[in-house]
């Protein structure tokens, strides 16, 4: 698309993102901020890279964006690498000429060339179905409470800043929390680090991270790691773990499958405990036994 004074191309320079994020925010306006969100991305996203950031140019002048946000999904237990469309816009004076639609096209031969699976956008409802897009998944759980619906309650919790030593702890919690949905994104280490320093997610908006734990006596384990080797389903060894974790701790956790002996190990906050099939099985033999 060369043709009238038009080129596609990519954020390549200073001068290039300087003229970006004045496009964001004559799109936007100033109060969205979309364009702090962008200059984030670019900054500290650590697998978005400048080509990532599609342009449009007129006699060198950008008008027109969109850029390419890399997620991990999972579909069931299905991991997905995913390529989000985000801060699309065009300025005034050049719409109704296409330039997204050149863009979109552009976006989609990056995801068929750099192994995503799925596209997906959050976007102006019912504008991106000329572009191959549907309603799939709902967004933004939430749940609305009245001041007057909270009862008095005696705090029995800590309430501190989030540290990034907190990172392990809270990946493992996000991944409890969502294993009820079948389609849910995967945070790594890596974006947690980088929301955390930031203090950006999905919104420009920037936010502070707050911990909260228990205080007093020490708190059931929040977290307990299954490592069974090998792994089978339909052995009884695995079977025999199961009950052991649901009899023993009132949950259940869903086995991974490392190389390995054929051992069990658990692990509970910083300690761990190794036990055969056998002794697992005669533990859940004396647990059943109990009057």
């Amino acid at each position: 698309m060369s043709e009238d004074g038009f080129v596609v191309c990519h954020v390549e320079s200073d001068e290039d993102v300087e003229q970006y994020l004045r496009v964001l925010r004559e799109v936007f306006g100033p109060d969205e901020s979309v364009d702090v969100l962008a200059k984030r991305l670019i900054d500290h996203h650590p697998e978005m890279m400048l080509e990532d950031h599609f342009v449009i140019k007129h006699k060198n002048r950008i008008v027109a964006c969109l850029n390419l946000i890399p997620e991990k999904w999972c579909i069931g237990e299905i991991p997905l690498k995913v390529a989000e469309m985000g801060c699309v816009g065009t300025l005034p004076e050049f719409r109704h000429r296409g330039l997204i639609r050149t863009l979109v096209n552009e976006f989609h031969k990056r995801v068929a060339t750099h192994g995503y699976d799925l596209s997906v956008i959050e976007g102006i409802p019912y504008f991106y179905r000329q572009f191959g897009y549907e309603y799939a998944i709902p967004l933004d759980e939430e749940i609305t409470i009245r001041l007057d619906q909270i009862p008095d309650y005696e705090l029995k919790h800590v309430i501190r800043p989030f540290t990034e030593r907190d990172i392990p702890k809270a990946m493992q919690l996000l991944k409890q929390a969502q294993q009820k949905f079948y389609v849910h994104s995967v945070r790594d280490k890596q974006i947690w680090k980088m929301q955390h320093e930031t203090g950006m997610a999905s919104s420009p908006n920037k936010f502070e991270g707050y911990a909260v734990e228990e205080k007093g006596e020490r708190a059931r384990p929040e977290y307990l790691g299954t490592l069974e080797r090998p792994y089978n389903g339909e052995r009884l060894q695995s079977q025999a773990h199961a009950m052991f974790l649901q009899a023993f701790y009132g949950v259940n956790v869903r086995l991974v499958n490392p190389d390995g002996n054929t051992e069990i190990e658990i692990q509970q906050y910083n300690t761990s405990s190794k036990v055969t099939a056998r002794d697992l099985q005669e533990e859940i033999r004396k647990h059943k036994q109990k009057p």
